[in-house]
Parts: structure tokens; C-alpha cells; sequence
């Protein structure tokens, strides 16, 4: 279709190129409004000569640094990213349009760009979660980029303190020509909202990504950023790095932090603000604490204590031994408990581990077997629930014998056993 009658002068319709026509709108239409005596619009290489140009007929969406945009484009934005959308109008031949100004210079196109993030399942009449204005550059193109504006996400807050955010919205781009009118059908993007960065959290106040601190790190990255614990990790505003070799933190996602969880040989788990882990707990005072060598051991790795060393035993912070002979088990408790002593010791046991230890028979006493906590049928029970008693439970020094003490029985000068094995002694007939 011709124009039926060309305004500006110039050949008629039929004519060969050069000529140009306005006042023409449709999609077929080969001529275009001018907004101003002075515009002309350029670039064209269509059939009637380079200085021909269409209407606006079409908008022409990047999504992203050069990434055409298509109906299964799926736009992906953290909170807080900038838009990165750009458009070009093409006429109906499809060429880019430009603009000059009088002196032929590159001019901004007199249109602007309305960017709405909407959710279209909502009532027609329902507002956009926010709107922005965008204006065309000099080259034609309308690059959201140059304005920096950050796409904030809407969010519910849950009873349990915990956001969810809007899903299923899009990005609708219109243009709008406030002189002639002319709005171009709106071109929508779909919005997927991608995690913040591995060193970013959600601002529940900004509705953005914002970073965390060098002292901090952050596991949930729809939460918060979480505090380093001084005395139990490195941070580098994403992660945490134990400070003890051996320790075991486990990053909880459905609280967001860190928990210790284990300690290395030696050291007691930390997780209250009173130093030990006896108060309230405190995820920034957790840490691994090392026993005192030689008056503390621990037996599991996620003890919250210290035990203090048993009088019999020797401890090094993980272990206790005792004398030669001696026998030590762990019990369901963590405790490091006495159950053997060697022969001439009374296996001294109450209720309380630290008071464990073996007691050595007094000269003029004496035991010839083992002190055992749970002794076999038929053998002697060799415990004494107190040391100053223990010298009771120890034989007394029978009539031609010599004790010196613990299994150290000798035979008397002139008597001899009766029975092999036994200090059952009588007088030598000589």
C-alpha cells in the first residue's frame, strides 16, 4: 500500500527513490511523523534509498549482554541486580530507527521505555510491585544498564520469621511516544530470582543482596550473614575455616549458621558465652578448649568438659594410664574408670572417677592376686571403696613370712610351705 497523498513534496508515490513521505501510520506504512520540523530519521537501506524510514513497528528486546530475547528467554536476577535489558524499534522493513538533530548530529529517539515488574495472575487493575522510566541513547538503543536501577523482590514474611518470595512475575517493557501516542505492545520477560552470591545474604530491610563482612560468613543465602566465632574459626565472608585441626563444624541450613560438632584429642567443645558450656548457648563462643595436660582429660570428641585426672592415674589431656599393670576403661558417661589393679593393690572405686586409683598393701600386708572391679566366679572381690580403708582388704603377714609390702612375701629362715602355692608356713623339723 501507497500513501494516497504524500505531504512534504517530492515525487509522487510511484516515483523512483529519493522521495520521502509522511503523515503515514500502519503497519504497512512506509513513512513515519515527524516529532519535530527539524528530525529526520536514518539508517535505512530499504527499496526507496538510504535515506528512507518506516514507523516504529516493532520493538526488539536483548536480555542480557547480547543475548537476544525469545518467548523462552527466563530472566535471571538476584535481588538488587540492575536490569540489564536493552531495545532497539525497528520500522516496518525492519531497519533500525535513529535520530539526528538539525545539524545531523546522533539524537535521542523522543520515546521512553516504562519497565513494570507485575505479576500476571494478579486482578487487571492491581498495581506493579514498582515501575521505572528509561530513555533512548544516541545510537537508538535504550540500555537499562545506563540508568542503574536495582530489581528489588517482593516477599511474605511467614509466622515463623522465615520470607517467601513472589513467584511467577515478569518484566513488562513498554514504549511510550508522549507526543503522538504511540504505544507499541508491551513485551514481557519472565522472572527467575536466583540465590545471592556465596558471599551475599538477603536484606529483609533492603529487599536486595548485600555483602558480608570479612568477619562473617553465610550459609543460607536467603538469610543473614553470621558472625565469625572468634575463637573457633576463619572467615572469609562466605565460609568458615577451623582454627583447630580436627575440629567438625556442620553448616545448618534451616538456622543459617555453623555448629561445632566435634573437637580433637584432647579438647573440650565450647558453645556458651560462660566460657564452658554450662550457660546459655552462643554460636560466637563456640570453640575447642584443650585440657590441662597432667590434670584434665576428655574421652569424646564432643564432650563439653574437662574430666579432671583420677589420683591413680597419669593424663595427657586425651589418655590416662596408671601404674604397670594397671587396667583403665571408658564408660557410657565419658568417664576414664579403674577396673584392674596388679597383684599386692587394692582397686580403690566409688562413685566418684576422679578418687580411682591403686593402693599398694602396707608392710605386714599383702595380696598375691590381681585387683579386678568385677572379678570372675570364684575369685576374691579386691575393692575398697576408700583409700584410708584399703588396707583392710590386704592379708595379714601370717607367722613365718616376711611382707614387705604389696606381693612382696618372703619365707622366714627356718619354716617352710605346707601347701605349694599357698603362705600356709610351719616350723622346719630339724
Amino acid at each position: 500500500r501507497r500513501c494516497p497523498s504524500p505531504r512534504g513534496g517530492g515525487p509522487p508515490p510511484g516515483a523512483g527513490g529519493g522521495a520521502f513521505f509522511a503523515g503515514c501510520r500502519g503497519y504497512s506504512a512506509p513513512t513515519m511523523d515527524l516529532f519535530a520540523p527539524y528530525s529526520t530519521i536514518s539508517g535505512s537501506a530499504a527499496a526507496y534509498g538510504t535515506v528512507f524510514a518506516g514507523s516504529a513497528e516493532q520493538m526488539v528486546l536483548a536480555h542480557g549482554a547480547g543475548v537476544p530475547y525469545t518467548p523462552e528467554t527466563v530472566g535471571r536476577y538476584k535481588p538488587g541486580d540492575l536490569f540489564k535489558s536493552s531495545l532497539q524499534l525497528l520500522d516496518t522493513f525492519g531497519n533500525q530507527i535513529k535520530n539526528t538533530d538539525a545539524a545531523g548530529a546522533p539524537a535521542a529517539l523522543p520515546y521512553t521505555v516504562r519497565v513494570e515488574l507485575v505479576d500476571p495472575s494478579a486482578a487487571p487493575e492491581a498495581a506493579p510491585f514498582f515501575t521505572s522510566l528509561f530513555k533512548f541513547g544516541t545510537d537508538g538503543v535504550c540500555n537499562l544498564l545506563d540508568t542503574p536501577y536495582q530489581l528489588v523482590f517482593p516477599t511474605t514474611a511467614q509466622p515463623d520469621g522465615t520470607l517467601v518470595f513472589a513467584s511467577g512475575l515478569v518484566l513488562r517493557h513498554t514504549v511510550v511516544e508522549p507526543v503522538n501516542g504511540l504505544q507499541l505492545q508491551p513485551v514481557e520477560v519472565p522472572i527467575t530470582r536466583e540465590p545471592c552470591a556465596v558471599n551475599q545474604a538477603f536484606s529483609s530491610v533492603l529487599k536486595v543482596c548485600v555483602d558480608c563482612f570479612p568477619s562473617q560468613y553465610i550459609i543460607n543465602r536467603d538469610g543473614a550473614c553470621q558472625d565469625c566465632p572468634p575463637n573457633g574459626g576463619l572467615c572469609n565472608s562466605s565460609h568458615l575455616t577451623p582454627l583447630q585441626a580436627g575440629a567438625v563444624w556442620e553448616p545448618v541450613v534451616s538456622i543459617g549458621k555453623y555448629l561445632l560438632r566435634s573437637c580433637p584429642a584432647g579438647h573440650m567443645l565450647v558453645n556458651s558465652s560462660d566460657g564452658d558450656s554450662n550457660g546459655i548457648f552462643s554460636d560466637e563462643a563456640q570453640h575447642c578448649k584443650a585440657c590441662l595436660p597432667g590434670t584434665e582429660y576428655v574421652n569424646f570428641p564432643s564432650s563439653q568438659s574437662c574430666l579432671p585426672c583420677p589420683v591413680g592415674g597419669v593424663c595427657d589431656g586425651s589418655t590416662v594410664s596408671g601404674i604397670p599393670g594397671s587396667e583403665w576403661q571408658v564408660d557410657a558417661e565419658g568417664f576414664t574408670r579403674l577396673v584392674k589393679c596388679p597383684a599386692g593393690h587394692v582397686l580403690v572405686r566409688n562413685d566418684n572417677p576422679s578418687l580411682d586409683q591403686c593402693v599398694k598393701c602396707p608392710i605386714d600386708r599383702y595380696l598375691v592376686d590381681d585387683a579386678l572391679w568385677d572379678p570372675p566366679p570364684g575369685q576374691p572381690t579386691l575393692v575398697s571403696p576408700s583409700a584410708v580403708s584399703a588396707a583392710d582388704v590386704c592379708l595379714p603377714c601370717e607367722e613365718g613370712l616376711v611382707c614387705a609390702g604389696g606381693n612382696q612375701v618372703f619365707q622366714k629362715s627356718g619354716w617352710w610351705a605346707l601347701t605349694p602355692g599357698w603362705w600356709a608356713l610351719s616350723p622346719s623339723q630339724t
